[in-house]
């Protein structure tokens, strides 16, 4: 359900209110956001969606300053979501606030076009101090902020094995294709896991699609979407 839009615009200050529309779709945690906006007097709630195409509907019908979004949706992701916006002739900044709050994620939402990644276990005032920030520009790096990690610093080999698990492939067959021992491939998936925050390789793997990090190929198979700029070695940087 769409919260009720708020129309006062100026605090007791007499500044511009910054507007901000919620995108998660799990329900107690949007409510839990809608009402943590509606209570604050230095912003004001644009409106809630629960999915990407909810959000765009939502923007485009409201023009938020900013849109404070959970990283995965039911119909795609933060990443996706700032990529549509930023086609827009007046697009609001986005914030993203997830669970998998890591450097790689934060690096994945700001190359999307995010303007920064939150933890979601960030304290009440510096979620909405955050949004702010964003809003006139400012970098935030209060509570619950995470700094992105560059991108090369997921090795060129880490993002190949992501891949060939993205796939289908088991270990061994990503030795044999890569040419190393299974071994080999098994650390170097483990130290992936290490950067990514992630809890085993599927995981890893499905974190390394949803940020973007391997791509699906013209052959139906996942490649790394990162150059190889470290040459094969997977444990360096």
């Amino acid at each position: 359900m769409t919260a009720e839009l708020v129309d006062i615009r100026d605090n007791s200050r007499g500044e511009p209110r910054v507007r901000i529309a919620v995108v998660e779709d799990e329900p107690l945690a949007r409510s839990a956001l809608a009402d943590l906006i509606t209570q604050h007097p230095e912003v004001a709630l644009a409106g809630e969606a629960g999915s990407v195409a909810g959000a765009i509907e939502l923007v485009e019908r409201t023009q938020p300053d900013v849109v404070l979004s959970d990283l995965f949706l039911p119909d795609g992701d933060a990443c996706g979501l700032s990529l549509r916006l930023r086609q827009l002739p007046n697009p609001p900044v986005v914030v993203v606030a997830t669970l998998f709050a890591t450097p790689s994620a934060a690096a994945a939402c700001v190359s999307a076009g995010a303007r920064m990644c939150l933890q979601k276990e960030a304290p009440p005032e510096s979620m909405v101090a955050a949004c702010i920030a964003a809003a006139r520009g400012e970098e935030w790096a209060g509570p619950g902020a995470v700094r992105p990690l560059a991108r090369h610093h997921l090795t060129y080999l880490e993002s190949q094995v992501l891949a060939e698990v993205a796939s289908g492939s088991t270990n061994d067959e990503i030795a044999v294709r890569l040419g190393y021992s299974p071994n080999y491939i098994k650390d170097v998936l483990a130290s992936a896991r290490e950067r990514l925050g992630a809890k085993d390789r599927a995981h890893a793997a499905a974190m390394a699609v949803a940020l973007r990090l391997v791509r699906p190929g013209s052959d139906g198979r996942f490649a790394p979407a990162i150059p190889m700029t470290d040459g094969a070695g997977a444990l360096r940087g």
